[in-house]
C-alpha cells in the first residue's frame, strides 16, 4: 500500500512542465575556422548574437554585472561557440584560475561553459568549460545533475584577453557528441562563473537553489538543417606499461604489460568500449578514510574504463543521506576474490572487457557491460594452495523515458565462475534483478524513485525494495523515503553493507534569504532517521537539528545537535582496537554536537573543519576532520588533510586515539606536466603510504606516467612494498 501511494506521487508529478525558454540559431558555414580566440573570420559576423545572462548566485532576480554574449555556428564537422566575457563596471580584479591542469573546479575559476542536451531529455548531456587562462574541462551529465568530469576528447580552444574581459572560441567535433538523427534542436544553455565579481550567471535562466549543470534549465539551440550523424568512427589507445615491484626487502620483480582499449562508434547514439589486458597502473590511490562505524564503508571507482558512463549502471538502488546503502552494482567489487580461508579480499588479473553503451532512440537508453578475470592461485591460513577459476562479470541496463525527464530502469546483473564450482561453496554464481521507476520533473524541483531489486545464489534468495520523493524549491528543500532490506541480500556485485532492516528518513529546511549584509542564506534543518528489524523493534536512529548558514563569499557554517540510538545486534567495539568488545543486545542513547566551518573557497587560504563531541555509545568521544589548502596560481595546490578522533570508554573497556593525517599536492606546471603526491598515514592499521605521479601530456589524450607508491608499517618500520611504474599511452 505504501508502495503504491509513493508510486501514484510520483507519477502525478512527473507529469507537470513548467519552462520558458529562449532559442538561438545556429548559423550553418562551409568551412573550418582557425580557432585563435579573435573572432574575426566573417563567418563570426553573420553569426545571431546571444546575450542577456541572468544572475544565478547571489540572487537570481536580476541581469548579471558581468555580461556575456554568445554565437553558434556549425559545418559538417564541427559545432562552433565564440562568447566575449565583459568585465563588471569597477571589476579591475585579476583572473582567478586555480590550476593550468584539465578538469579544474568551475566554482573556483573564471570559466565560461557550455551545457548541451543533444537528447532534449533533461536528463542525459555533456558539459565544455574553458578557463580564463585557456584550460578545458569537459565531462559527461547523468541524471540531469550529475557530472563525470573524467570523459576526455580531442577538441579545440582559445581564449584572448584585454583590458575589458576576455574571448573565448570553441571547436567541438560532432564524432564525440551521441545525438538523434534529424531533430530541429538541440537543448543547450551557456553558464558563467565570475570569481571576482561572486558571481554565476547563465543564458537561459537557474534558479538560485540549483547548481551547475542542471539539464532542467537549458534554452533551445535551433538547427537550420540538422548536422549530420558520425558514421564508423574508432579509436585506438594502445598503452605499454613497466612495473618494478618489491614486496617488503624480497628481490624485485620486473613485468612489462601491453594493453589495448578501443573506442567505436556504432551509431551517432550508441558507442562500443573495448579494453584487453587492461592496466590501471596510472590510477590515483584511494584516500585513506577513518571507519569507525559497524558496517562497511565504499571507495570512489578511479579505473577509468569503469567510470565513463558509469551512471547507467551505478545509479541503481540508493545512497541518499540518511538512507540504508542499496547498490546492486559497484564496480569496484570486479576483480575481487574473497579468500574465505583467510578472511582477505584478494585482487584478481583482468583480462578483457566491454561495454555497449548509448541511446537505441529518442527515449531508450542502454547498457552493457560485460568483464572477464584471470584464474588465480592462493594460500589458506594454512599455507595450502588454493585454485581459484575464473570468473565473468555482466551487467545489463536499460532506460526506458518517461514524461519529460523521468525514466523507468531495469538492471540484471551476472557474477558466474567460468567453472562448474567454486572454492567457496555456494559461490558458483550471484545474480540480480531489478526494476526501478525514476522521477524527475520538468523543472527539477521534484526527484525521486521507487526500486525493488531481487538477488539470486545458489544458497539464497533476497530481495530489497524501497523509494523516496525529494523537493527542491528556493524555500523549501526536503525529502521523505523509506528502504527494506531482507536477511542474506548480499549482491556480490553490488555494495550493501546492511541487510535485514527497514529504513526510514526524511529531512526537511526552509530557507531564508537576508537582503542585505553577509549571509547567503539561512537554513534550519531537521533530519531524522530509524532503522527498525523484522519485528518493528528499534535497532538504531539518528536526528540532528540546528541552522545551517551560507554565506554571500561561498562560506558556511553549520551547528546541529546529534542523537543517535544504537541497539548492537553483533559485538562491536567502538574504540576500533584490541580491547574488550561490548556484547550483543547492548542499547546506547547518546547525544553530541556538531559544528562545519568551510571559508571562502575563492581565497588561495582556504578550508574546511568539522568537529563532533559528546557522548559515544558507553563513553564520550571528540572527532576533528578537515583540510587546508593553498593555491598557487595558477599551477595548484597544496593541501592537508586529518581525521582525529579521541575515544574514551570506561572501564574495563579500552578508549583509542585514531589518526589520519597527510599532505597532498596537486601541480600543474604546464598544460602539459602535471604532478600529484599524496602522503597519508593511518593509525588503525599504522600504514604510511607514499604515493607519486608525473603526467606528461605530449599530445592530445597521450600521457606518459611515472608512478611511484611505497607502504610502510610504522609499528616495525620495515616496508610492506614498494612499486615503480612507468606506462606510455598513445591516441590513435
Amino acid at each position: 500500500m505504501k508502495s503504491c501511494l509513493l508510486l501514484s506521487c510520483l507519477l502525478f508529478i512527473g507529469g507537470f512542465l513548467n519552462a520558458q525558454t529562449r532559442s538561438l540559431a545556429a548559423t550553418p558555414i562551409n568551412s573550418d575556422l582557425t580557432i585563435d580566440g579573435l573572432l574575426d573570420e566573417a563567418e563570426w559576423a553573420m553569426a545571431v548574437e546571444a546575450g542577456g545572462f541572468q544572475m544565478n548566485y547571489p540572487a537570481d532576480t536580476m541581469a548579471a554585472l558581468a555580461q556575456t554574449t554568445v554565437r553558434v555556428l556549425y559545418n559538417n564537422r564541427y559545432l562552433y561557440i565564440g562568447a566575449r566575457l565583459l568585465r563588471a563596471p569597477g571589476n579591475a580584479k585579476r583572473y582567478v584560475v586555480s590550476s593550468l591542469k584539465r578538469d579544474f573546479a568551475f566554482l573556483e575559476n573564471d570559466v565560461f561553459g557550455v551545457i548541451i542536451d543533444p537528447f532534449n531529455d533533461h536528463t542525459n548531456g555533456y558539459g565544455f568549460y574553458v578557463s580564463a587562462l585557456g584550460v578545458q574541462g569537459e565531462e559527461q551529465i547523468s541524471t540531469g545533475t550529475v557530472a563525470n568530469p573524467t570523459w576526455d576528447i580531442k577538441w579545440s580552444t582559445a581564449v584572448r584577453r584585454d583590458s575589458g574581459g576576455y574571448t573565448v572560441e570553441i571547436a567541438i567535433p560532432f564524432r564525440y557528441l551521441r545525438f538523434p538523427a534529424g531533430v530541429e534542436g538541440w537543448n543547450i544553455n551557456f553558464i558563467r562563473n565570475d570569481v571576482g565579481q561572486n558571481e554565476r550567471s547563465s543564458w537561459q535562466p537557474t534558479p538560485r537553489n540549483f547548481l551547475f549543470p542542471n539539464l532542467s534549465y537549458a534554452g533551445k539551440l535551433v538547427w537550420p538543417q540538422a548536422p549530420a550523424q558520425a558514421r564508423n568512427n574508432f579509436s585506438l589507445f594502445p598503452s605499454l606499461t613497466y612495473r618494478a615491484s618489491q614486496e617488503g626487502y624480497a628481490k624485485i620483480k620486473n613485468n612489462v604489460k601491453p594493453s589495448l582499449d578501443a573506442k567505436v562508434t556504432v551509431t551517432s547514439s550508441l558507442n562500443l568500449d573495448l579494453t584487453l589486458n587492461p592496466d590501471f597502473s596510472e590510477a590515483e590511490v584511494d584516500q585513506a578514510q577513518v571507519n569507525l562505524s559497524r558496517f562497511d564503508i565504499s571507495y570512489p571507482e578511479k579505473r577509468l574504463f569503469f567510470i565513463e558512463n558509469s551512471d547507467l549502471f551505478a545509479s541503481f538502488g540508493v545512497a541518499k543521506d540518511g538512507s540504508g546503502t542499496v547498490q546492486p552494482f559497484y564496480s569496484r567489487n570486479i576483480g575481487l576474490k574473497y579468500n574465505s580461508s583467510t578472511g582477505q579480499y584478494e585482487q584478481t588479473n583482468l583480462i578483457a572487457g566491454a561495454r555497449l553503451s548509448g541511446k537505441l532512440n529518442e527515449n531508450f537508453r542502454l547498457g552493457v557491460m560485460s568483464m572477464q578475470t584471470a584464474g588465480h592461485s592462493s594460500a589458506d591460513a594454512a599455507g595450502h594452495e588454493l585454485q581459484y577459476p575464473g570468473e565473468n562479470y555482466s551487467v545489463l541496463a536499460m532506460q526506458q523515458k518517461v514524461f519529460s525527464s523521468s525514466n523507468i530502469g531495469v538492471i540484471l546483473t551476472n557474477k558466474q565462475a567460468m567453472h562448474g564450482d567454486s572454492i567457496n561453496a555456494g559461490d558458483e554464481y550471484n545474480r540480480l534483478a531489478g526494476i526501478e521507476y525514476n522521477l524527475t520533473s520538468h523543472n527539477g524541483q521534484w526527484t525521486g524513485k521507487l526500486f525493488h531489486e531481487t538477488m539470486f545464489s545458489p544458497l539464497k534468495t533476497a530481495s530489497t525494495q524501497g523509494g523516496y520523493l525529494n523537493l527542491s524549491t528556493q524555500r523549501w528543500v526536503g525529502w521523505a523515503g523509506f528502504s527494506r532490506v531482507e536477511k542474506g541480500f548480499a549482491p556480490e556485485m553490488g555494495f550493501v553493507p546492511r541487510n535485514d532492516f527497514t529504513n526510514l528518513y526524511g529531512d526537511i529546511s526552509f530557507t531564508l534569504y537576508p537582503k542585505h549584509g553577509p549571509i547567503q542564506n539561512i537554513q534550519p534543518v531537521i533530519d531524522y532517521r530509524i532503522w527498525v528489524d523484522k519485528d518493528f523493534r528499534r535497532t538504531d536512529h539518528f536526528y540532528k537539528i540546528g541552522p545551517v548558514v551560507n554565506f554571500r563569499n561561498t562560506g558556511q557554517f553549520y551547528a546541529l545537535l546529534v542523537d543517535d540510538y544504537t541497539r548492537l545486534l553483533q559485538p562491536f567495539n567502538p574504540s576500533i582496537n584490541k580491547g574488550i568488545v561490548i556484547p550483543a543486545g547492548a542499547a546506547f542513547n547518546y547525544k553530541s554536537f556538531a559544528t562545519y566551518y568551510q571559508s571562502d573557497i575563492r581565497r588561495r587560504l582556504s578550508g574546511w573543519i568539522y568537529i563532533q563531541t559528546g557522548q559515544y555509545y558507553n563513553g564520550h568521544w571528540l572527532n576533528w576532520i578537515g583540510v587546508v589548502n593553498y593555491k598557487i596560481q595558477p599551477f595548484g595546490t597544496i593541501g592537508f588533510n586529518y581525521n582525529l578522533s579521541f575515544i574514551r570508554l570506561p572501564q574495563p573497556y579500552s578508549g583509542n586515539d585514531v589518526v589520519a593525517i597527510g599532505p597532498q599536492l596537486d601541480l600543474a606546471f604546464s598544460k602539459k606536466l602535471f604532478f600529484k603526491s599524496n602522503v597519508q598515514y593511518t593509525s588503525l592499521n599504522t600504514n604510511l603510504n607514499y604515493f607519486f605521479r608525473l603526467q606528461y601530456r605530449f599530445k592530445p589524450l597521450s600521457d606518459l606516467y611515472l608512478v611511484y607508491t611505497n607502504n610502510e608499517n610504522m609499528d616495525t618500520r620495515t616496508r610492506q612494498n614498494q612499486s615503480l611504474i612507468v606506462k606510455i599511452v598513445y591516441f590513435m
